[in-house]
């Protein structure tokens, strides 16, 4: 009888540490689960409006100043900003053609009229000019391009590199400010 007891009081002992470690796992689940709601939820909170497929244009009458492709934007009526993803944006009316500058991601500041491009930002123009860096901001008012990132800018023959751009799209001047380094390639054909 004394061994019988024992027994149930062993079973006992370990009925109550099994409910014990069931409380502490239900516990910690409900509150890691929660936490990561709260999480979740806290970056949406400014965000007004998300959508797929982004379009936005600016046009003078009759003709397209520029347009912006997105495939997917979020809108933050506060900030007056949109965040974009995968973009193609298209400046027309420039003395070197129509340039098209693509970037994983970006954002268009609405009142100010400026849109960035940022990461693996690539630009081309119609005569064939090119740019390459890592961000950039056009300014529709001014119709320039600046970055205070390095770049590399090529035009057929000429390619020239350095720290910061400016590029005035009507009057085609581009100014590298500062680190440059230019090359002519003698073999290269101008398109």
């Amino acid at each position: 009888m004394a061994n019988s007891l024992i027994v149930r009081r062993l079973l006992g002992l370990f009925v109550l540490l099994g409910a014990l470690a069931l409380l502490v796992v239900v516990f910690r689940f409900f509150s890691r689960n929660g936490q990561h709601k709260m999480q979740v939820a806290t970056p949406a909170a400014s965000v007004d409006l998300a959508l797929k497929s982004l379009h936005f244009t600016e046009s003078d009458p009759g003709q397209k100043l520029w347009e912006l492709f997105a495939a997917s934007g979020e809108y933050n009526r506060g900030a007056d900003l949109s965040t974009l993803k995968d973009l193609r944006f298209i400046v027309f009316k420039s003395g070197i053609g129509p340039v098209t500058v693509t970037a994983r991601r970006g954002e268009y500041l609405h009142g100010a009229r400026k849109v960035t491009l940022i990461d693996d930002v690539s630009a081309r123009s119609e005569k064939g000019i090119t740019f390459d860096t890592s961000r950039i901001t056009y300014d529709t008012g001014r119709r320039t391009f600046t970055t205070a990132a390095p770049v590399r800018l090529m035009d057929g023959r000429l390619s020239v590199e350095g720290v910061g751009m400016s590029l005035d799209v009507e009057s085609q001047k581009a100014h590298i400010q500062r680190q440059v380094s230019a090359t002519i390639y003698p073999g290269k054909s101008e398109k």
